[in-house]
């Protein structure tokens, strides 16, 4: 169970929140452990504007990343099979 795992109360509201996702994200793939991809796929599926802008000024966009992010989540499952 990931809260008994984590000290939540050393996080902020959106960081629990976007952890809890990356967990429930590995964990719909059953895949263990939750990975740098589950998180990063979580927090720009928060919509902040914040992160948004950095990947404008690398060129890139929240889709893009998402889309490739997506397909290394996909890779990391057919490497468990």
């Amino acid at each position: 169970m990931l809260s008994e795992d984590i000290n939540f109360d050393k996080f902020n509201p959106r960081s629990v929140n976007a952890i809890e996702e990356a967990y429930t994200l590995a964990l719909s793939k059953h895949q263990n452990p939750v990975d740098v991809s589950h998180l990063l796929f979580s927090l720009l599926d928060q919509g902040d504007d914040t992160i948004e802008a950095i990947l404008e000024v690398t060129g890139n966009t929240v889709d893009s990343i998402r889309a490739a992010i997506k397909t290394q989540i996909f890779d990391l499952l057919k490497l468990e099979t």
